[in-house]
């Protein structure tokens, strides 16, 4: 008997079925409301042993949906009717639709998510914190570091009313180096190709505003975006949601509609809180478990495999 989705049904490859646990993983459970209502169940379409076993795979894997079904997908054999079937119907189940809305807008952190600038503002940093005598290793800076350079202050006691001299510095040190500043690998084809599919693009950083847009005019990317919020635009800063409901208001879009992507879990949380999909993906600024314990809808191995995860919720609706 079949234990993929305790359907007790299927017995066509009984001896290839891996059962599946009695709890998936957190951020699989699409993935088996899915599979529940589509082939596992299907006599006339049984899905094939080595698709099953890919399936069973994916889902008891540490991957959210989207790598599990990619990992799903480039596993199943090729040119076969059968798997195309089973994979067309789990991409259109209702529990898998549900889940994934279409998506109208994308928009992105800055630094660590589009931008390869973990050195240079690792370097500013150092700078300002050796003017006030504050000694600082690696796990101490991966430790106090926030998106909100306020709050690192705060937590390392550099008072408030030096705030201002700390950014002269932060900045100065920073354009020492921005040269050094530059994209992801595949951050530009994949700004490309979701404008392509007419999605609104749009960014919300931290960043100061003369900072970014400096960054954005030397990588070229000026006109790329839709709707830019700097670390001014708002009174409240990430994890609030104020910043990107200010950018979804300039693009006219519902949070429903739209999904942030960033590199920490305080972009997980801002995109929670304002009611968007959120995607993470991991960089020099945080780590695999810090991102999972913040449970985003869609982890990506790459940004590069950002058009693949929104092509495919768009086709699941």
């Amino acid at each position: 008997t079949c234990h993929h989705a305790d359907c007790g049904e299927h017995t066509a490859h009984p001896r290839d079925c891996v059962p599946l646990p009695a709890r998936s993983t957190p951020g699989n459970g699409v993935l088996s409301v899915a599979l529940r209502a589509t082939s596992c169940a299907d006599r006339r379409h049984p899905p094939e042993p080595r698709l099953c076993e890919a399936l069973c795979v994916a889902l008891r894997s540490k991957y959210t949906w989207y790598s599990s079904l990619t990992r799903l997908v480039r596993r199943a054999p090729p040119n076969s009717r059968r798997s195309r079937h089973f994979i067309h119907r789990l991409l259109g189940s209702p529990g898998f639709s549900r889940r994934m809305p279409t998506v109208a807008a994308v928009l992105f952190d800055w630094d660590g998510t589009l931008a390869d600038s973990f050195a240079t503002t690792r370097h500013a940093s150092l700078s300002v914190f050796r003017h006030f005598g504050i000694s600082m290793d690696d796990a101490r800076y991966q430790a106090t570091y926030r998106p909100d350079w306020h709050e690192t202050y705060r937590q390392l006691r550099i008072p408030e009313d030096q705030w201002d001299e700390a950014g002269v510095i932060w900045r100065e040190k920073y354009l020492e180096r921005s040269h050094a500043v530059t994209l992801f690998p595949d951050a530009r084809d994949t700004l490309a190709a979701l404008s392509d599919r007419g999605l609104r693009l749009g960014v919300v950083t931290s960043a100061d505003r003369q900072r970014f847009l400096e960054d954005l005019g030397r990588l070229g990317l000026t006109d790329r975006f839709d709707a830019l919020v700097a670390f001014e635009d708002t009174q409240e800063k990430k994890p609030h949601p104020e910043g990107l409901r200010l950018a979804l208001s300039r693009l006219g879009v519902a949070p429903r509609d739209a999904l942030y992507v960033g590199d920490r879990p305080e972009d997980v949380a801002m995109g929670k809180s304002a009611g968007t999909l959120t995607a993470a993906l991991v960089s020099s600024f945080s780590s695999e478990a810090m991102l999972r314990s913040a449970a985003p809808d869609i982890l990506l191995p790459g940004i590069g495999d950002l058009p693949g995860a929104v092509a495919a919720a768009s086709e699941a609706t």
